[in-house]
């Protein structure tokens, strides 16, 4: 059965998305500035989390006051966070975006170093070209800048054009950015279920291991990393456990090597004897 893009699949700052930014902000490590969505992101209300929400936003030193998750644009709740500047980027102009661009194409140098906080609700999974799209976030992100990304992991097959790997996280936005990641996460849709925190997998020989059953209705792939005075898109990522095993393996050759030169050094001065 074929279906076209429904209100439910419109792109948005979800209960679980907005709780992880309030925990953020809580943490110290969300300053403020100017804002900008990747996308027109809608705000989803307040559902069930009601409770949940309010507590939240409490610990983290905010009012409790969740009006601005009634509204369907992320402003108010973006305010709240200290982003008193709120733009949203979008290739068309149909949802209202005040930024017009293409993420499939390199950005203006205009919007370089602009923002203190971008926020992907579900955009980049849409988006075909990704190494630029995740070079254009960078550019336009300020030095000591969030980017914050929540984008389907498991439980919406047909949804984008892509989902994305934890390993990503780390092996493009730390390793070959050199950014600080802040989190990542295996963030379920519904609050109550379980997360799964991400660790960096630098050097580790083996993956991560999941049931099916461990990821029970829709999870997302939830990151934050920030912008350093060294961040730059320097070369093309790797894998971790590929990195580790072609290490080893060179490693091994270089051995076999510098073995072979020295049998052939020790047969050569025996010859002359």
């Amino acid at each position: 059965m074929l279906a076209g893009p429904s209100e439910a699949d419109a792109m948005g700052l979800n209960n679980a998305m907005a709780l992880k930014l309030m925990d953020a902000y809580g943490r110290g490590d969300l300053r403020g500035g100017s804002a900008l969505t990747l996308g027109t992101l809608r705000m989803r209300g307040v559902g069930a989390n009601r409770a949940r929400l309010r507590r939240s936003s409490q610990a983290a030193g905010l009012s409790g006051d969740l009006t601005p998750f009634t509204k369907p644009r992320p402003e108010g709740f973006l305010n709240q966070l200290g982003y008193d500047r709120f733009h949203e980027l979008d290739v068309s102009g149909y949802e209202g975006a005040d930024i017009l661009a293409d993420l499939n194409q390199p950005l203006p140098e205009r919007l370089h170093n602009q923002f203190d906080l971008i926020v992907d609700g579900g955009t980049l999974e849409h988006v075909f070209n990704v190494p630029v799209a995740f070079a254009n976030v960078l550019s336009i992100l300020k030095v000591g800048g969030v980017f914050s990304s929540t984008n389907t992991f498991s439980g919406e097959p047909c949804h984008g054009l892509y989902q994305f790997n934890p390993d990503l996280v780390w092996s493009f936005w730390k390793r070959t950015c050199n950014c600080e990641v802040l989190s990542c996460t295996l963030l379920p849709a519904d609050p109550t279920k379980k997360a799964y925190e991400m660790t960096d997998l630098t050097g580790n020989r083996r993956r991560p291991s999941f049931r099916q059953t461990d990821f029970d209705g829709l999870y997302f792939l939830y990151y934050e990393i920030r912008k350093t005075a060294e961040s730059e898109c320097r070369a093309v990522s790797y894998q971790s456990d590929y990195e580790v095993f072609w290490g080893e393996s060179a490693a091994k050759s270089r051995a076999n090597i510098a073995d072979n030169k020295s049998s052939k050094t020790e047969s050569g001065s025996h010859d002359s004897i």
